[in-house]
């Protein structure tokens, strides 16, 4: 199960997802444990930043990561992701993800969805992150959650990670919870 909630404010983006990396296939080193992806959520930008909550088809977005050229804009690094996943998938294969960044002061989130129903000419149309945003397996109930959630103008990000434990009420078998916040520059 993948779940992954983004919402932002006037302070800023915010983003947590259910985390647990990708393993690096291959034997062992020494009994070190190594991730291919250390995280689903992934700095590719640092100047605009640019993250991304890469939901599904984690072999890709290794592929994606290890490939990645910065750009200067929200837009232009999402048009690339594209590129990147429809260059290293076949169409039995699908990745899914949201990539957030701020572009001239507004923060824009394109939703990556590429696989068997998407064709290499569709390019990903920005969305407003004024509302959550969900992505992955059961987002919906986990945004229900965070909307209804008193942390939720007060400290969005406590909200959306809130509302991810939710779905796993056993501490035992709660995966890493990772999260970002993304300020607007100015």
């Amino acid at each position: 199960m993948t779940l992954g909630l983004a919402t932002c404010d006037e302070h800023g983006i915010y983003l947590a997802i259910e985390s647990q990396g990708l393993p690096l296939v291959g034997p062992p080193v020494k009994r070190e444990f190594r991730l291919l992806i250390d995280s689903k959520l992934m700095l590719l930008n640092t100047e605009p930043q640019v993250i991304v909550l890469a939901a599904g088809g984690l072999d890709h977005w290794s592929y994606v990561a290890a490939n990645y050229t910065s750009r200067p804009s929200v837009t232009e690094a999402a048009l690339e992701i594209v590129e990147l996943l429809d260059s290293c998938m076949s169409e039995e294969n699908q990745a899914f993800g949201l990539v957030c960044g701020y572009e001239n002061s507004a923060p824009p989130c394109y939703r990556i969805n590429r696989g068997r129903e998407q064709k290499s000419t569709d390019k990903p149309k920005p969305e407003k992150l004024s509302d959550i945003q969900e992505i992955g397996t059961y987002g919906d109930e986990a945004r229900k959650h965070a909307r209804n959630s008193p942390f939720r103008k007060e400290n969005p990000l406590v909200a959306l990670i809130e509302a991810i434990e939710t779905l796993f009420p056993r501490p035992d078998i709660r995966p890493p919870i990772h999260s970002r916040v993304i300020r607007p520059h100015g």
